[in-house]
């Protein structure tokens, strides 16, 4: 019976430890006693939309784990100030972020090195965004001409979107074989989507991302043949 009972306990602890197959640490350096939610869509074995909310404690630390069969873009939102990010939950992998929670830094597994690396490419022009939203705000609020300043603000974006699209798809075309490639595809030109893909090398396009892949192939060809056949219309 003793037997029996220490066979039924391993195998709970192994089903558990197999249960968590994702897991993220974090430090916060600029908010405490806070909530995080961590949102995304599922899709195995049914869609549904995931939401969790995970306690941050007196000196900024929380910690996250769960069971995933593919990769997910989950939105993170700190409950006092509302902010906003995003990080990708991957199968097999441990992600570790630390500092402000505008612009924390990230490691752990070697593909959140390097999706770090990417991070720090990326951030001087997430930076150029909030600056030109701060401008923004602040002719807003000395009364200043609103269609005027949306003009600006729109040629602001664009002018830096067109330089991070540069960024990222050189990035993609560089490196065919790399998640990361995989994880960046809607930061880029949206005419740009739809080749990088075509680009992937099949070990990205049917690994941990190929889920992720198929919603934004999908999505990206609808509306190419739309924009086709509105194209022959004229």
């Amino acid at each position: 019976m003793k037997t029996i009972i220490t066979v039924i306990l391993l195998g709970a602890i192994s089903l558990g430890l197999h249960a968590q197959n994702f897991t993220l640490k974090g430090h916060f350096t600029d908010i405490a006693d806070d909530t995080l939610l961590i949102e995304y869509v599922r899709r195995e074995p049914d869609k549904r939309v995931v939401s969790e909310r995970i306690p941050v404690d007196s000196n900024g630390f929380f910690n996250y784990s769960c069971d995933i069969k593919w990769a997910y873009n989950a939105e993170l939102t700190v409950k006092s100030n509302g902010y906003k990010s995003h990080i990708f939950l991957v199968p097999g992998e441990s992600a570790e972020i630390e500092g402000p929670c505008a612009y924390w830094k990230i490691n752990g597994t070697a593909f959140y090195q390097r999706m770090d690396s990417i991070n720090q490419m990326l951030h001087p022009f997430y930076k150029e965004f909030d600056a030109a939203k701060s401008e923004y705000d602040k002719g807003m609020a000395d009364g200043l001409d609103k269609a005027v300043l949306d003009s600006i603000k729109k040629a602001a974006n664009m002018d830096i979107n067109k330089r991070m699209w540069k960024v990222t798809h050189q990035y993609i075309t560089e490196h065919p074989n790399d998640e990361i490639s995989a994880a960046i595809l809607l930061s880029q030109d949206y005419t740009d989507i739809l080749p990088a893909i075509r680009m992937l090398s099949p070990k990205v396009r049917n690994g941990r991302f190929r889920n992720y892949i198929d919603i934004i192939d999908n999505m990206f060809s609808r509306l190419d043949k739309e924009i086709k056949a509105k194209k022959s219309e004229n």
